[in-house]
């Protein structure tokens, strides 16, 4: 099986690096381990149907293909975490210990944002898309994981709340296709542990690098704000919150409450 990166395509400009990537799949022009850098995206996708805006050239704005063949439908958050992880780690080589890993899917350093994860999934013999729904007897064929990560970028969009870059932080320009290949170095390595059966491994270091762990911070669920403190997150991906007994939340039920 090729490793992640052994075959990189630039895309000078593309409406999502996840929908042509998805293309590739469905058309079966696409293998494990290939991945998409988009200097310029004109409509990236973030998670629950938000848009990622970038400037152009700026950002690595890139999306893998992974063969999931030996995984199961139920373990879609190990590679969610896997892929964290290796984000995490990327970008903490660069920017220090300060960077984390913000449930479900976004990379922050401080309490900024730096990045983010959205994985897209292809379920079944016919190759339906489906990021969510498990159903008896069908097969996670292909995994999508675009990932979007501010390097050089100096200026944003006033409506964002709180972006960061990694030159923001580090005062430096870097040359991109480095980066990429260093990226492409670090999901290789997790997906390594993942594949051989090290969930522990990956799971013990997602939460020690979790995003106010053990601290006091508000949830909004709805129209209520939540009180709480950030105990983990479970095997099932699930955010471990603290009031008067720990309480679980699933992905999109509650959104953070930030500054």
């Amino acid at each position: 099986m090729p490793s992640i990166g052994n075959h990189i395509t630039v895309l000078n400009s593309t409406d999502s690096s996840n929908n042509y990537a998805m293309q590739q799949v469905h058309a079966g022009m696409a293998e494990h381990g290939q991945v998409w850098f988009a200097l310029e995206q004109t409509a990236g996708k973030g998670q629950r149907g938000k848009e990622w805006k970038g400037t152009a050239a700026e950002n690595i704005l890139m999306s893998v293909v992974l063969e999931t063949g030996k995984l199961t439908i139920g373990q879609q958050f190990r590679l969610s975490a896997a892929v964290a992880v290796a984000v995490r780690n990327f970008f903490a080589f660069h920017a220090g210990e300060n960077t984390c890993i913000k449930w479900p899917n976004d990379l922050y350093w401080c309490d900024r944002k730096a990045g983010g994860i959205l994985i897209e999934n292809v379920i079944g013999g016919a190759g339906a898309v489906d990021g969510q729904r498990s159903t008896v007897n069908s097969v996670w064929k292909w995994a999508v994981v675009g990932i979007g990560i501010n390097i050089n970028q100096s200026v944003f969009p006033e409506n964002l709340p709180n972006p960061i870059s990694l030159h923001h932080i580090t005062q430096k320009k870097y040359e991109m296709m480095e980066l990429v290949n260093e990226l492409c170095a670090c999901l290789e390595k997790q997906w390594e542990v993942l594949i051989k059966g090290k969930w522990d491994e990956i799971y013990n270091e997602y939460n020690t690098n979790l995003y106010k762990l053990g601290k006091a911070v508000r949830l909004r669920k709805k129209n209520v704000v939540i009180p709480c403190t950030i105990r983990g997150v479970s095997k099932k991906g699930k955010l471990l919150i603290e009031e008067d007994e720990t309480v679980r939340f699933g992905f999109g039920e509650v959104s953070w409450e930030i500054g």
